[in-house]
């Protein structure tokens, strides 16, 4: 080791030092440390622990996700082992009620420990950042050197992605988008098949990855999907055949248990469809907005770079990255055409492996003023994207969060958020 490096180890062992400080005297400041820091591997820790610190002073909104898996943690404490082993053995039979492995252990497992439902936020969010952390972490590291640079808006569309409290709040779905996103990123990258038995996790998270894990059996699989005259092909189907794949689909959906059939078909029944779309009219423009651009400008971006990517320089990564970043889009039209676009979540997944693309192929040309000229039109609409999600988020966050410590945070606990308490609504 030369001397420079050995001086900047010292250095960094230092600042770890006093972030360990600031954690137990103030976290968030040694949150947004590691966040400007995030270069620095052994730093983003402070990231996790600040998150773990949200799960454990989080304020469900009423009648939310967060709010009635808080009610049955505290029901769910008497439950004997043998009740979780029944539910479990039931979990794919009609009338089940959440038809996910995942949910099933951790409410019954964490409601052995404490019988508060802060404890069991508390380890949503462990679990929940930890996958989170590490996929952005796979992303970041792809291209060093990002800080300062016109594609850092691209790493942060995927930062992005989902609203942070969805997390703690949802359990089940976007812990499932996490580890697929992992699993199919890493396998895109390292090409090892060990990292499509962690996709393969997802759908017993949430039933709804058995989807994109189809998508992802064939990228890995078949040779042909990688094609690029096939993918033109499939995409054009997608968008103008799609009631083809529907028929496919509700034909062969039973295959995978009555629960999903049941679910599948309350998804795409025409009564809930129409009574999605009339409560997303009653959204703010704003909030409306931000449902559609992130995922038009994902898509336009993408076809745009793919109609001209013979000026870019490439690599093995990112032309598999393109290849399998079109498959999630054919995936998130193919859905799009059965639901409302407010329950399409595959489009977050077009989303982030659209941002996961555009900042790997911008770091293999950094000078590219198309690239340059991308991140610049997408930026007033990350801004838009990242206001609404915090305005939202603020909602679930506790005041001690924000001006205390571990300390006061185990002490005492707030029913107002930080939103509440500053803006009053």
């Amino acid at each position: 080791m030369s001397l420079r490096a050995e001086n900047t180890s010292r250095l960094k062992k230092t600042n770890e030092k006093t972030l360990w400080l600031l954690f137990f005297i103030w976290p968030v400041w040694s949150f947004l440390l590691a966040i400007k820091n995030f270069h620095v591997k052994r730093y983003r820790k402070f990231i996790l622990l600040f998150g773990v610190l949200y799960g454990f002073t989080f304020i469900p909104i009423p009648d939310s996700d967060g709010y009635r898996y808080a009610q049955r943690f505290e029901e769910i404490g008497a439950y004997p082992l043998d009740q979780l082993i029944y539910e479990l053995a039931h979990i794919y039979e009609a009338g089940a009620l959440q038809p996910d492995v995942y949910i099933h252990a951790l409410l019954f497992f964490t409601s052995k420990f404490s019988d508060n439902a802060r404890f069991f936020h508390m380890v949503t969010a462990l679990i929940y950042f930890l996958v989170f952390i590490k996929l952005l972490s796979s992303v970041f590291d792809l291209a060093q050197g990002a800080r300062g640079k016109y594609y850092l808006w691209f790493f942060l569309g995927c930062v992005f992605v989902l609203n942070f409290s969805i997390g703690v709040n949802g359990v089940r779905y976007p812990l499932g988008f996490m580890v697929f996103a992992l699993g199919a990123f890493q396998l895109i990258v390292t090409r090892k098949t060990q990292y499509l038995g962690i996709a393969f996790l997802s759908p017993f998270i949430h039933f709804m990855f058995v989807y994109p894990v189809i998508f992802l059996l064939i990228f890995h699989w078949f040779p042909f999907s990688k094609n690029q005259t096939f993918l033109l092909v499939f995409l054009l189907l997608a968008f103008f055949a799609g009631t083809f794949f529907h028929t496919i689909i509700q034909n062969n959906i039973g295959f995978f248990g009555d629960a999903l059939e049941d679910r599948f078909m309350g998804f795409t029944h025409e009564a809930w469809i129409d009574q999605r779309e009339e409560h997303v009219r009653r959204w703010h423009w704003y909030v409306e907005l931000r449902l559609y651009a992130t995922y038009f400008f994902s898509m336009v971006a993408v076809f745009f770079v793919w109609l001209r990517q013979t000026r870019f320089r490439s690599d093995g990564i990112s032309k598999n990255l393109l290849a399998f970043t079109v498959f999630m889009i054919i995936a998130s039209v193919i859905s799009g055409g059965m639901i409302d676009a407010a329950s399409n979540r595959y489009a977050a997944l077009a989303v982030f492996f659209s941002m996961a693309f555009l900042y790997y192929l911008s770091s293999l040309n950094p000078k590219s003023l198309l690239l340059k000229t991308i991140s610049r039109i997408y930026i007033p609409i990350f801004i838009l994207h990242a206001l609404v999600i915090f305005r939202a988020d603020f909602f679930t966050v506790s005041p001690w969060l924000i001006f205390g410590n571990p300390v006061l945070m185990w002490l005492f606990e707030s029913t107002v958020s930080i939103q509440e308490l500053i803006l009053g609504s």
